[in-house]
């Protein structure tokens, strides 16, 4: 049963795309562009490899074992939202890419911006690089300045500002806009190659692939091409292969460079079969929570998980008792197994939050 459902959400994803391109609206840009390259790698291409090695890594760290009615589940459960999440955003967004202004245009946009936008990485850019140089020297000993709370397992700040840790994230845009003021010439690719070894470095990868991915849309806009360019899969293909590298040592190559190799990385990633390191694992994370929610937990989340947006911003250092996650909870996921670094999927958040109901609703609401 499962194995056909494998089959059947492949061929599901093939049709979904099929229909897609043939939008009108349908672009490198488009939202559902987006979600669809993800959910097709995490919940079509994956669960094949996962199946074929008989992944168990996440199985074992989490201490728990899913039942094949959970497994089921979380493969209809993404279909779902993939389903949901694609045909909400072509109704909402469903106009094709308005046509690009000609270049003219965009070297009187250049004009326009670049007060401003030098304005900002004067008053934006030391921060950034102290936040991600703080971001290097915390790699020697995370918790130092973090701490793992043992009911929640959730990773907290008792000596660090997280505002400031956080604005390393600054470097992001600042290294798009320097590769667009700059029309793409080698200055501006080398600070963002600057830029992007310091992201790099600290071990995280979201700030490059959402920079990349930034400037690869950026550049088609402006060209005015919907999906292709050879630049743009040439960039493509080196973020992928960053990204893989980062994944195995977590940066140390890059700090080792520099003079700066402050721990061991992620070795292990060396000897377990491919795709199966947890980087990828939102199939294991969402089997997780079916197999804990509602049947564990007796009772589902109701979105609660949501308030956090609302005491997270306050630094516990003005709030030492602020709550450790959401302020209203109807269960600990720690209750029912060890989820060490575990990301919720957005099907994942959907179903703990009511079940297909919710993946519905959540789907929804981003798309």
């Amino acid at each position: 049963m499962y194995d056909f459902l494998l089959l059947a959400s492949c061929l599901v994803f093939i049709g979904t795309c099929i229909a897609y391109a043939r939008h009108d609206a349908a672009s490198l840009f488009h939202p559902a562009t987006i979600y669809l390259a993800f959910h097709g790698f995490i919940f079509v291409i994956r669960p094949l490899f996962a199946r074929f090695y008989e992944f168990d890594l996440v199985y074992r760290v989490y201490d728990f074992l899913p039942s094949m009615s959970d497994k089921i589940t979380v493969i209809l459960g993404s279909n779902l939202a993939m389903l949901v999440f694609v045909f909400t955003a072509l109704r909402v967004g469903g106009q094709p890419v308005a046509r690009s202004p000609d270049a003219l245009e965009f070297d009187r946009l250049r004009r326009d911006f670049t007060g401003p936008i030098l304005l900002t990485c004067v008053l934006l850019a030391p921060l950034a690089l102290a936040a991600q140089f703080a971001t290097w020297e915390r790699r020697v000993d995370p918790y130092l300045t973090m701490a793992r709370d043992a009911g929640t397992g959730i990773m907290v700040n008792v000596e660090a500002n997280g505002w400031f840790m956080e604005s390393a994230l600054i470097l992001a845009p600042l290294s798009v806009f320097a590769v667009w003021l700059l029309r793409y010439r080698p200055l501006g690719w080398f600070i963002f190659a600057i830029a992007s070894v310091l992201m790099l470095g600290s071990g995280g990868r979201g700030a490059f692939v959402f920079a990349a991915t930034a400037i690869a849309i950026i550049f088609l806009l402006e060209r005015g091409r919907r999906w292709f360019d050879p630049r743009v899969a040439g960039l493509g293909i080196l973020a992928v292969l960053v990204f893989n590298a980062v994944v195995i040592d977590r940066g140390q190559s890059l700090r080792s460079m520099l003079g700066s190799d402050l721990d061991g990385g992620y070795t292990t990633a060396h000897d377990l079969d491919p795709l199966e390191h947890m980087d990828f694992a939102n199939l294991e994370y969402f089997e997780y929570i079916v197999y804990a929610v509602p049947q564990r937990t007796g009772s589902w989340d109701y979105f609660a998980h949501n308030l956090q947006i609302f005491t997270e911003p306050v630094p516990r250092s003005l709030w030492p008792d602020k709550p450790i996650g959401s302020p209203v909870k109807f269960f600990e996921l720690w209750d029912y197994g060890t989820p060490i670094g575990m990301t919720i999927s957005l099907p994942g958040a959907g179903w703990m939050s009511f079940g297909y109901v919710g993946i519905a609703i959540y789907a929804a609401l981003f798309a």
